[in-house]
C-alpha cells in the first residue's frame, strides 16, 4: 500500500521490478538491490530470482513521507519510476459517546426482572468493536424485549451511528440495593461508564 498507519508495526511490501536497456522487464537476477529509505525501517532484500526484489517497510510512529529509492550492483537507478512514496499517516484516537452519564428508576421483584431504560452508545474512528457489560445484578441487549446477558458487542468500525443498548435488574433471586456501572469499552478509546 502507498499510505500505512504510522504505528512502528503497519508495514508495506515494496517490488522493484529491474528492466533492461530498452525498457522491458528482466526475468532473472540483475544482481544486488539496496533499497533505501528516508522514513521508516526496511527489512532485508529479498531476490525472488525474476527480475524482482522485494523488501518491508515497517511505518515510523510519526506522520512522515517514505521517499524510496535503490540501487543495483553499486549504481544509484534514476528516472522517473526510480523512486517510490508511502506515506504514514496517524489515525485519530478512538472515541466512545454516550448519551447519558446515568440511569435511575429500575425497580423489580424477586425473581423478576424489571423493565427496561435505554441509552445510546456512538463512536468514531473505532478500530474494533464496542463492548457493553453490565455490573452485577444488571443485563443489557440490544433488543428491548430479548437477548438480555451480562455483555453485548456492537459489531463496529471506523463511525459507530447511536445505536440503543437496553439495560436492566435481572431476575436474580436475591433482594437488596444494586450499584455498579455499565461499561462501554472498544479498544484504543477510554471506557465510558454509566452509573
Amino acid at each position: 500500500p502507498t499510505s500505512i498507519v504510522a504505528n512502528g508495526t503497519t508495514t508495506s511490501t515494496i517490488t522493484v521490478q529491474l528492466k533492461d536497456g530498452s525498457g522491458n522487464n528482466l526475468t532473472t537476477s540483475g544482481g544486488t538491490v539496496i533499497v533505501t529509505t528516508t522514513a521508516g525501517t526496511l527489512g532485508t532484500v529479498v531476490n525472488n530470482n525474476n527480475g524482482t526484489y522485494t523488501v518491508i517497510l515497517t511505518s515510523s510512529t510519526s506522520a512522515a513521507t517514505a521517499t524510496l529509492g535503490f540501487s543495483i550492483n553499486g549504481a544509484t537507478a534514476t528516472g522517473s519510476n526510480s523512486t517510490a512514496t508511502v506515506s504514514f499517516t496517524v489515525l485519530s484516537q478512538p472515541t466512545i459517546t454516550m448519551s447519558v452519564a446515568s440511569l435511575t428508576g429500575f425497580t423489580t421483584c424477586t425473581g423478576t426482572p424489571s423493565a427496561s431504560n435505554s441509552f445510546t452508545v456512538s463512536g468514531s474512528n473505532l478500530t474494533s468493536n464496542i463492548t457493553v457489560t453490565a455490573p452485577t445484578g444488571y443485563e443489557v441487549s440490544l433488543s428491548s424485549g430479548s437477548g438480555f446477558g451480562s455483555s453485548v458487542s456492537i459489531t463496529t468500525s471506523g463511525t459507530l451511528a447511536a445505536t440503543t443498548v437496553y439495560a436492566r435488574l435481572s431476575s436474580s433471586p436475591t433482594s437488596g440495593a444494586k450499584n455498579g456501572n455499565i461499561t462501554v469499552a472498544s479498544t484504543g478509546a477510554t471506557t465510558q461508564n454509566i452509573s
